[in-house]
């Protein structure tokens, strides 16, 4: 298990972990080891290692204020928030998940329509549409929206062009 010279630094990187804040990983460049054995050398010094990698949990290079102003109130998707800040979108998804921000499954977030994510209990909207193959796609398509938005929806054909979105219970 102790074969590599990491071992032999353990309280620089303990020092490098609790006090500059740096990750498993970064140690493990830094020494030329694996994150797992930075991660076994900290656990040995009885370091309590987080299940993020780093002392705090939170990722350092984002301001997570910043991150949940994006995707809650901008609607952006995480793809674009992480381009923003040169992270991962993984990354991105941990820093919303932090502050208890749902964040929606299947890569991309459904934005086409951002009014219908503000719906209130009994309010209405009037959105466009959708024609398809079949009507009942249409529909559909409107279900979905609501659902990944966490709502509940009936819906009315108001005229060919036009079908009104109400938010239930």
């Amino acid at each position: 298990m102790i074969n590599s010279p990491a071992w032999d630094h353990q309280a620089e990187i303990v020092k490098l972990y609790q006090d500059e804040k740096k990750s498993c990983r970064e140690i493990g460049l830094e020494f030329g080891c694996s994150h797992e054995t930075a991660r076994k050398i900290l656990l040995d010094a009885g370091v309590p290692v987080s299940k993020k990698g780093r002392a705090g949990g939170r990722p350092r290079n984002l301001d997570s204020e910043q991150v949940r102003r994006l995707y809650v109130e901008e609607n952006r998707p995480i793809s674009e928030i992480a381009g923003m800040f040169n992270a991962a979108g993984a990354t991105v998804s941990n820093a919303l998940k932090s502050l208890a921000v749902k964040v929606l499954r299947g890569g991309s977030r459904q934005i086409k329509h951002p009014e219908l994510w503000r719906l209130k209990l009994g309010e209405s909207l009037d959105l466009p549409r959708i024609h398809s193959d079949a009507d009942k796609r249409a529909y559909v398509r409107y279900y979905v929206m609501a659902r990944s938005a966490g709502i509940r929806v009936s819906l009315r054909t108001i005229d060919d062009k036009t079908i009104r979105v109400t938010r239930k219970a």
